[in-house]
């Protein structure tokens, strides 16, 4: 990589990412030459002794020279002769006692001693002498690095760039320091910058890998990644961090090109090789992974990761005896190696050796705490001990993190579980509490609704206050009782979430055409979804593209899913004239705010969104006629004529829609008490919507449960989700059906329930 000529000695910033058991990711900052005199000069190497030569006669025709002085200083560091370098820093100083440069170079010998007090205070005399003086904040950022006062040189690099913005590779020096503080959004933005300032370096799109990687976002990581390859096609970091997260992400193929490309940069590298050996072994390659584990561990003896791993290839292949040396020798290098002791203790507890195995699964859960396989481990054997509280205490450590998977496969019952264990393990856990909100909401379990509320909206309010992502999700916000403004914020954090992913791609935006030539006199329309195929939204519109005019109208969608091979994706798909284009406007799918600035509309009606609360939402609101909502099921059941409903149990039925607030749920249950008292022989039909919240609403309710097409009136709500039945009753012309509040909605349903003409 270009050196950037600076007077810092030397500023190496590595950082380790845990990908892997035997990962170790360099994410080196841009080498810097000590030197700064008073003038551009050419970078000089040790072997160059005729032009030190030079520079020495000139020094004798000019003593009191202090650029020359200085010249000196700077060749006499980089040929690592520092009482050299010193003496003619010294002497300068002598000439000119205002001379920051000359301080800065004398810094720079005290720093290489490893004098770090001496190397800052000369730094911040230099800077004091010149307070704009650029390289002496640099230099003095890398002595408080060595001396590990982080914050300290987090402000030297940012006084440095208040002086020249454009100084690209300290931004990006600046964006390690923030990364290695955790403060990876400051970073991604200093990262940023310097792409901005310098779209050519590779460093920069590097390290903004590493803070994607750091987040989770291994997508970006990957791209920016081979960004930093294609730009400099022998940045050996790059290259190995590419290979790790496309090990991590499970593309093996490539993850291997990754790792042999760096290896042919630098063909001894342990590290590569213990990485691309754990490839070969997820690959199931166990005789090729076992040879290279072997040749990392000939070029670094102490790598107790790769005896630990081939400790693992050895035992797949049936070699135990091998494989215990192995872990064995892994421990002896690094006694706190968590993944050996486990993997020892399995070999113990196969050998019979109970006591021994439980030893070493509690030492690698003293060394690692949250280890989830030592605690399944030590649970099963406490388990055949007889011990069975210990056990059960492991055992639900090791499933804390399984709450979300049951929540996401629909085995709430099990989720509720495992979110509760999460939080008696740790209180304080923001993600889980709400998850657990939101599957209690699911099964219709009310007990200590009022205080779960309260809470959830405390944590929400304070994420929002602290510009952290809520934990409610922006779909699940209308089921709780949070304010407008909290569903706005919570929509745009998510917005704001989704538009950081796009502009770290760096693609230019579309350009709109200013006029309808280029499509032939027709709008273009575009529909994005992630539901063409079997889900609602498809259900209410997959007949929509076919009824726009060709003659006007173009019309493009986009699915952002895969085809699931139902009929109503292949309806869209032959509707549409494209599956290409973008628009940006909301309609059907999400029943409020996108609270993204890239969204521009929103199209509603004004009985579902009136005017006066077009604060609530951040796109525009385009209005239709009558109602913005569709359905197709008269295409989908032309054959279904009858409005009788299968075993109705008689004919004096009605369907009652409002929006329940679950804190009054006992409010709702005693409106329909008094409607079914006052009309005679009356049932109450609910939805059968969850199975799992059966039980829950017989307690409240004992009521019935079917489906049935019936007559509609309701009490229209706050949210958009709450007025769309209330903005079709208007159309439709209905306005009697729509109640103003709980006295009207009873006395609509029992005229309707009494009244059979």
């Amino acid at each position: 990589h270009p050196h950037y000529i600076s007077g810092i000695a030397e500023l190496f910033v590595v950082y380790r990412h845990p990908i892997g058991p035997d990962l170790v990711v360099l994410c080196q900052s841009r080498a810097r030459v000590p030197f700064r005199g008073n003038r551009i000069l050419t970078l000089y190497h040790p072997k160059d002794g005729h032009k030190l030569l030079g520079v020495l006669r000139l020094w004798r025709q000019e003593p009191d020279n202090t650029g020359v002085l200085l010249l000196l200083s700077s060749i006499h560091f980089q040929c690592r002769r520092l009482d050299r370098s010193a003496h003619f820093s010294t002497l300068a100083i002598k000439q000119n006692p205002l001379l920051a440069e000359a301080y800065s170079n004398l810094g720079n010998v005290y720093k290489e001693r490893g004098q770090l007090q001496e190397a800052i205070e000369h730094y911040r005399h230099a800077l004091r002498l010149k307070p704009d003086f650029i390289d002496g904040y640099i230099n003095l950022a890398a002595a408080l690095v060595a001396a590990g006062d982080m914050e300290g040189a987090v402000q030297a690099y940012v006084s440095a760039l208040q002086y020249n913005p454009d100084l690209y590779c300290v931004r990006s020096d600046l964006g390690n320091l923030l990364k290695a503080l955790g403060r990876l959004e400051e970073a991604k933005a200093c990262y940023l910058k310097a792409i901005e300032t310098q779209p050519n370096f590779a460093v920069a799109w590097s390290n903004l890998g590493c803070v994607f990687n750091a987040q989770g976002e291994i997508w970006l990581a990957i791209h920016h990644f081979e960004k930093a390859v294609t730009l400099d096609p022998n940045f050996l970091d790059a290259y190995i961090n590419l290979g790790n997260v496309l090990k991590e992400a499970r593309i093996f193929d490539r993850a291997v090109a990754a790792y042999l490309r760096a290896l042919s940069l630098s063909p001894n590298h342990a590290v590569v090789h213990g990485n691309l050996a754990c490839v070969y072994y997820e690959q199931g390659l166990i005789d090729l992974a076992i040879d290279t584990y072997r040749r990392a561990i000939e070029l670094q003896p102490h790598f107790p990761d790769a005896y630990c791993n081939l400790a693992n290839a050895l035992k797949e292949k049936g070699s135990v005896a091998e494989a215990e040396d192995c872990y064995n020798t892994a421990l002896r290098l690094c006694p706190t190696h968590a993944d050996s002791l486990n993997n020892l203790a399995n070999i113990k507890r196969e050998q019979g050796n109970i006591e021994e195995a439980v030893r070493l699964y509690r030492k690698a859960l003293e060394v690692f705490p949250e280890f989830a396989a030592a605690h399944s481990n030590l649970a099963s054997v406490l388990q055949q001990q007889g011990k069975l509280q210990e056990a059960l205490m492991h055992y639900k450590e090791a499933i804390r993190n399984l709450a979300s998977i049951h929540k996401d496969s629909g085995n709430i019952p099990e989720a509720i579980a495992s979110y509760r264990t999460a939080l008696k393990l740790k209180p304080d856990f923001p993600d889980a509490y709400c998850n657990l909100a939101h599957c209690l909401q699911i099964v219709c379990d009310w007990t200590d609704y009022d205080e779960r509320m309260k809470k959830l909206v405390s944590i929400v309010a304070d994420q929002l206050e602290k510009n952290r992502l809520p934990s409610v999700h922006p779909h699940h916000s209308m089921l709780y009782p949070l304010s407008h403004g909290f569903r706005k914020a919570i929509a745009e954090r998510h917005g704001n979430l989704c538009l950081d992913k796009i502009n770290v791609l760096h693609k230019p935006p579309y350009e709109h055409p200013k006029d309808l030539k280029l499509s032939d006199g027709r709008l273009r329309v575009g529909y994005v979804s992630s539901d063409f195929g079997n889900h609602p939204t498809s259900h209410l519109m997959q007949s929509i593209p076919g009824m726009h005019n060709p003659d006007k109208f173009e019309v493009f969608c986009y699915a952002l899913s895969p085809d699931d091979g139902t009929n109503f994706r292949v309806k869209v798909m032959a509707e549409a004239n494209h599956f290409i284009d973008l628009s940006q406007a909301m309609w059907l799918g999400y029943p409020g705010t996108s609270g993204a600035l890239f969204m521009d509309y929103i199209i509603t009606d004004q009985e579902t969104s009136p005017a006066e609360v077009a604060e609530q939402y951040s796109e525009k609101l385009a209005y239709m006629p009558h109602t913005f909502f569709i359905g197709d099921h008269a295409n989908m059941f032309p054959h279904l004529k009858s409005t009788r409903c299968e075993n109705c149990q008689g004919q004096n039925l009605v369907n009652t829609v409002i929006e329940i607030k679950l804190s009054a749920f006992g409010i709702f249950s005693l409106m329909m008490y008094f409607i079914l008292k006052r009309v005679p022989n009356s049932v109450l039909w609910l939805l059968r919507f969850p199975a799992v919240g059966e039980p829950n609403i017989q307690q409240d309710t004992h009521g019935d449960y079917a489906r049935c097409a019936v007559v509609i009136f309701l009490i229209a709500g706050e949210t958009l989700a709450s007025r769309v039945a209330a903005s079709q009753l208007t159309c439709l012309g209905c306005l009697e059906l729509i109640a103003k509040n709980r006295q009207e909605y009873e006395d609509i349903a029992v005229k309707l329930g009494t009244d059979l003409e």
